[in-house]
């Protein structure tokens, strides 16, 4: 079955008004030709948050859609994106929808193929509010399986400093696939574009920038994001040059010795009352 363009976006403007409601089996969508979950995460954490994965898609199934963890009464959009590590672009079939008072909404959405979203491609289902604070993707692939996971190996493999380069080893492409590779601190400024060879491999090199609790060599390819974490060195810890050190303990040791010699040569005894008649003579 398929739904006009005005009846979807009206469905996904009344699926999240109540405040949403749980599950994605399709029971109340009728006939619908998937179901799908997704979380809302701040942009910046959408390629660090696993996403769902919709394959062998065909132009105009009909999705039953259910999003959690958006933000709670704002009007949003979703649309179908390409994906690439400095966000989303290219977007095609644009529709609003609501989220609820707990920021979940539910809602039918019909999918367009482009042509350009196929096994080796980089597309992704896109919901966001209207400020864009929270946002929820699931990667699409039309006419066929999404490919596997890729495998990522970074050379040399020691631990790493800022600014050193390594190179970039990634598996199990799809032979011919484009990637996008680049370190993401978490922020992404620079990325290299390479292509599967007919072993679906590719190889590029990468300057390693700071180091931070969420960052990583990002792969944004096919169907799957990968973050893969690099081994730091540890920071320098304070040296100490042995001559240097040498010298000191010898001075102190020095210094003990005059000071133990004065003390055991002067004599600290009170003096009598017939060595300061001076003294006894006083007023005080």
């Amino acid at each position: 079955m398929l739904i006009a363009p005005a009846a979807l976006a009206l469905l996904a403007v009344l699926g999240g008004g109540g405040g949403g409601r749980a599950g994605g089996d399709g029971g109340d969508g009728g006939d619908l030709d998937g179901a799908v979950k997704m979380r809302a995460v701040a942009p910046e954490d959408t390629g660090l948050t696993p996403s769902p994965v919709l394959d062998r898609l065909v132009d105009g199934d009909v999705l039953d859609v259910t999003v959690t963890d958006g933000a709670p009464g704002a009007r949003g959009t979703v649309r179908q994106c390409v994906r690439s590590l400095s966000g989303v672009g290219s977007c095609v079939n644009a529709f609003p929808m609501q989220f609820g008072d707990r920021g979940d909404a539910r809602f039918q959405y019909r999918i367009v193929d482009t042509g350009r979203c196929g096994p080796a491609a980089t597309c992704v289902l896109v919901i966001d509010n209207a400020g864009a604070t929270r946002r929820a993707i699931a990667h699409t692939v039309f006419g066929g399986p999404a490919p596997p996971a890729p495998i990522v190996a970074i050379r040399p493999a020691r631990l790493v400093e800022e600014g050193d380069e390594v190179r970039v080893i990634i598996g199990a492409l799809t032979p011919g696939a484009v990637v996008q590779v680049g370190y993401c601190s978490p922020g992404c400024s620079q990325f290299n574009r390479v292509v599967a060879d007919p072993l679906g491999l590719a190889t590029t090199s990468v300057v390693i920038e700071a180091d931070c609790a969420r960052c990583g060599i990002a792969v944004i390819g096919g169907a799957y994001d990968s973050l893969t974490a690099v081994p730091f060195a540890p920071p320098p810890q304070p040296g100490y040059d042995a001559s240097r050190l040498t010298v000191g303990l010898l001075v102190g040791a020095a210094l003990l010795v005059a000071a133990w010699r004065i003390v055991a040569a002067v004599d600290w005894s009170p003096p009598s009352e017939a060595a300061t008649p001076d003294l006894d003579a006083a007023e005080l």
